[in-house]
Parts: C-alpha cells; structure tokens; sequence
C-alpha cells in the first residue's frame, strides 16, 4: 500500500527478524546498541564509538515500526487523521486491539515500543540538549 514498503519492506523485514532472532547481550551497552536509539548512540559518543549515519536497524523510524507492527505482528493499518501513522495514537489502538484478541504476546510488544517512545521522547527534549550546556572543562553548565 505504501511505495517504501515495495522498495525497502523485504529488506526491512529480513533485518528485523535477524535482529529479533540474534542473541542477546550480557553487555548492556552491546545490547543498547544493536539498534539505533538515542539512548545507544548518545552512550556510544560518550565512550568515543563512531555511531553509523546508516544500516542500523531503527524501530522508531517509521519504516521499521510499520514493518514490525503490521507486517510481522499483522495488525491491519491504522489511520489517524487521515494518514496511515504508527504513532503513540495509534499505538494506543493496536494495543486495544492485541489486548481485545487476547494477544498477550503482541501487546507486549507493543508496550516495550512505547516505553521505548518515551524514553526517546525524554533523550531528544531533555538529555541530549542538558548535556550541551555542560562544558567538558569544567564539567558545569554554562551560561
């Protein structure tokens, strides 16, 4: 239905499910950093880790969320004002949904995917944007 998923959906898919079905990490930045997150590459950059400006899987991205959402969990589309969105609205129904079907499994994923949007939110609105302020001489805020 969307041109980018005739294009880039099988790829998307394939990159999903090998993340999903790759072993996970006893290091916690190794497993923060599998996907690309403002909490993982903001860690990255702190211990001097080049983050890639592409490859990385991002389940926050549209692209990655819509595949996740529809194509591998099969939830039909949702429309919010219109448009086809994956947003935290829409998230909201999809989990109704997965809740009204009895999809326990489903609708914790999509409980981690919103936790995860709201820890994102909070990196991008106040983090990221703090720790600009500090000087890395003195380690204080400036003015």
């Amino acid at each position: 239905m969307q041109k980018w998923y005739e294009k880039s959906g099988p790829a998307k898919r394939k990159q999903l499910a090998d993340w999903a079905n790759s072993p996970d990490s006893t290091d916690s930045f190794t497993q923060c950093f599998q996907l690309s997150n403002p909490v993982g590459n903001a860690w990255a950059k702190e211990l001097g880790i080049d983050v890639p400006k592409s490859g990385k899987l991002n389940i926050g991205h549209y692209y990655g969320m819509r595949t996740l959402l529809h194509d591998l969990l099969g939830h039909k589309l949702v429309r919010v004002g219109g448009d086809i969105s994956t947003d935290a609205e829409a998230r909201g129904r999809m989990l109704q949904t997965f809740e009204k079907g009895e999809e326990p499994e489903k609708a914790a994923v999509v409980r981690l995917l919103n936790k995860m949007g709201h820890i994102e939110q909070s990196m991008k609105l106040y983090l990221t944007p703090y720790t600009q302020l500090v000087d890395p001489e003195t380690g204080c805020l400036t003015r």
